[in-house]
């Protein structure tokens, strides 16, 4: 799948698939295929067929919410952001995800607190800079959007997103 070859990718769990109906990895493939190809439905259940052999599997859980994220199903989100923080209270995906859920809602104050938690427990998630970013945005506190927008651009220089977040908080600087 990495090499660009997904169809190849695709026929060959297909047939993985057809020789064992019960692999969850074959089956988390799958999800990940219908992912990448934004068939939102396809990728829904996978996840669900993977999560119904392995119930505690914290990446398709992680998986999952984003597709429902994804498909506007929020409260199956929120569910399954519950579900895999109660499992690993540190998961720092589970924690951005809950963090876009508060944002979503314009609970700012807890999507910061949830961005946060997330990059002191891995602070390489440099998407989680961009949202805290834009939560600081959302309050107008240029300062602190600045900064958490040049911290995502010393990890990840080549982000044309933060590049125009960082852009809109000039703007608002007057600069």
């Amino acid at each position: 799948m990495e090499m660009g070859k997904i169809d190849d990718f695709h026929r060959m769990m297909t047939m993985a698939l057809a020789e064992d109906p019960g692999n969850p990895g074959v089956r988390r493939a799958l999800g990940l295929i219908y992912m990448d190809a934004e068939k939102w439905n396809a990728a829904q259940r996978e996840f669900e067929e993977v999560l119904g052999l392995l119930p505690g599997d914290v990446s398709t859980r992680i998986d999952l919410m984003y597709v429902h994220s994804r498909m506007g199903i929020l409260n199956m989100t929120k569910e399954h952001v519950k579900e895999a923080l109660s499992m690993y209270p540190q998961n720092p995906e589970a924690l951005q995800t809950m963090g876009n859920q508060y944002f979503k809602k314009g609970r700012i104050e807890e999507a910061l607190a949830s961005y946060q938690t997330a990059m002191n427990t891995n602070p390489n998630l440099f998407f989680s800079y961009n949202n805290l970013g834009l939560a600081y945005l959302q309050k107008m506190d240029m300062v602190k959007a600045v900064e958490a927008f040049e911290a995502e651009l010393r990890q990840n220089p080549e982000s044309y997103g933060v590049r125009f977040n960082l852009a809109r908080v000039y703007e608002t600087q007057g600069r």
